[in-house]
C-alpha cells in the first residue's frame, strides 16, 4: 500500500513539474525575447557637486524596452575628484517582451564601465550597475564628427580636453594611425587615392589627466569613387615634388606646395629622400609610427634613414622600416 501511494505521488509531481514546465515554455513563446541592450550616459559630473544635483542623461537605441528610471549609489554628501560614481539604470521591457540579456558580452554601455546585471520581475526588469569615470576625468563625449569630401574632418571642441587622438580609416582599416594633435581641423585628402568608405574616428585627451582619453567618436562615412581616388593621385603626383621649405620660428621645418597647402599626414619625396610631414603639417623627426611601422628621420635634415642603423642602434631595412 505505501508503494502504492509513494507511485501515485510521483506521478502527480509530475504531471505538476510538466505543466509548469509547459506553461512556462508557452509564455516564453509568446514574448519576444531583448537578446542585447545599448546604453548610452551623458552628462558629467563636476567635483565639488551636491549629491543629487548630477547633470546626467541616460538613453537607449534599442527596442522593445525603455530606460525606467536610475540612481547613483554612492554614500556621500557631495562628488570628490577622485570618486568613481556608481549608477543603477533600471530598464523596463515592453508588453509582451521580456530580457534574455544578462551578461556584459550582450549589454553595450557608451559613457561607462559595466559592472552587473539582475533581472527580475520575471525578467520584465533589468537593473545594470555601471561605474562612471572620476570626476577628474570626466570629458564630453564629442558628437560632431564631420568628413568632407575635400578631405577636411572637423569636430567640435571639448572644453576639458587638452588635446586629441585621430585616426583616419578606409572600409574598416586604419591607414593613419593613432596621432595626437591640438586642432579640431585635419586634411586628409592626400590618402583617399582608393575606392571605398573614408571616415575618421576621434577622441579628447583630459587637460587635467593627460593619461585618461575620452571615448572615440566615429565620423560619417563617404564614399570615394575610382575616378574621385584617380584624381586625388593625380594632385599628389603634381605638388608632391614642387614647393618650398619653410621655418618658424621654433626651428622646424614645413614643407609648402605650389597649391598654397602644407604637407600634412603624407610622405614626400624631395630631391631623391623621403620625408614625412605630421597632422600640424611639421616635418618628422625622430622614431615615428606611421601605419604600425616604425620609422627614423635624421634629427637635423628629416631624412628618412634606409638600409642603415639608427643613431641609437636599430637597423631599418631599404624602405625605412625598422627590422626587429
Amino acid at each position: 500500500m505505501r508503494n502504492k501511494y509513494k507511485t501515485i505521488f510521483i506521478f502527480l509531481s509530475s504531471v505538476v513539474f510538466f505543466t509548469v514546465f509547459l506553461n512556462t515554455a508557452a509564455w516564453a513563446a509568446k514574448k519576444t525575447g531583448i537578446k542585447s541592450v545599448n546604453i548610452k550616459i551623458t552628462g558629467k559630473i563636476m567635483a565639488d557637486t551636491k549629491f543629487g544635483d548630477e547633470k546626467i542623461e541616460v538613453s537607449t537605441t534599442g527596442k522593445n524596452y525603455v530606460v525606467e528610471e536610475f540612481s547613483f549609489k554612492n554614500d556621500i554628501f557631495a562628488w570628490s575628484e577622485n570618486d568613481a560614481p556608481e549608477l543603477k539604470i533600471h530598464l523596463k521591457a515592453d508588453d509582451n517582451c521580456y530580457f534574455q540579456a544578462s551578461r556584459s558580452s550582450q549589454i553595450r554601455i557608451n559613457g561607462a564601465t559595466f559592472k552587473k546585471a539582475d533581472r527580475e520581475d520575471s525578467a520584465t526588469s533589468l537593473y545594470i550597475t555601471v561605474i562612471l569615470p572620476a570626476p577628474a576625468n570626466q570629458m564630453n563625449v564629442i558628437e560632431n564628427a564631420v568628413l568632407s569630401r575635400d578631405g577636411s574632418c572637423v569636430w567640435e571642441t571639448i572644453e576639458d580636453a587638452g588635446s586629441y587622438e585621430f585616426k583616419f580609416i578606409r572600409d574598416d582599416v586604419v591607414i593613419a594611425g593613432t596621432q595626437g594633435t591640438l586642432l579640431t581641423n585635419l586634411n586628409y585628402r592626400n590618402l583617399m587615392t582608393k575606392e571605398g568608405n573614408y571616415c575618421f574616428k576621434v577622441r579628447p585627451i583630459s587637460r587635467a589627466n593627460p593619461d585618461f582619453a575620452g571615448q572615440w567618436s566615429e565620423s560619417n562615412k563617404l564614399y570615394f569613387s575610382r575616378s574621385e581616388a584617380m584624381a586625388v593621385e593625380n594632385e599628389n603626383m603634381t605638388r608632391k615634388s614642387s614647393g618650398n621649405w619653410e621655418q618658424t620660428e621654433e626651428g622646424s621645418w614645413k614643407f609648402k606646395g605650389d597649391d598654397g597647402l602644407y604637407a600634412r599626414n603624407e610622405w614626400r619625396k624631395l630631391n631623391n629622400k623621403w620625408y614625412y610631414f605630421l597632422s600640424d603639417a611639421y616635418m618628422a623627426i625622430g622614431w615615428h609610427n606611421i601605419n604600425d611601422k616604425w620609422y627614423y628621420f635624421d634629427m637635423t635634415t628629416g631624412e628618412m634613414f634606409a638600409n642603415s642603423v639608427t643613431p641609437d642602434g636599430y637597423f631599418v631595412s631599404f624602405s625605412g622600416e625598422w627590422v626587429p
